[in-house]
């Protein structure tokens, strides 16, 4: 199950992506003599963004796990014994 961190680590890449999709969709609606609006919005998410990786320097997070021979491994050694294996980045409780 994902834990929380795994969340707020891609926090900010989440929103630039929705943003970008939202000023897609909002752009075609802006008239040509406008869009210095699609720019200012543009700016205003960068902004956003930012903001959000700024937040995060200092934190100690990780979306990813690198737990020794998990996911990666492809011995047969390891495939014979993955059902009794719990990698160590998840807790007992998750697994």
């Amino acid at each position: 199950m994902p834990q929380p961190n795994d969340f707020q680590t891609i926090l900010p890449l989440t929103i630039l992506t929705v943003w970008a999709c939202a000023l897609l969709l909002a752009d075609l609606f802006i008239p040509k003599g406008k869009k210095w609006i699609t720019a200012f919005l543009t700016a205003a998410g960068l902004a956003v963004t930012l903001g959000f990786t700024l937040a995060q320097i200092g934190s100690n997070l990780s979306a990813v796990c690198l737990a020794s021979r998990w996911p990666l491994a492809t011995s047969n050694a390891w495939a014979s014994n993955a059902a009794n294996t719990t990698p160590s980045c998840f807790s007992a409780s998750s697994a």
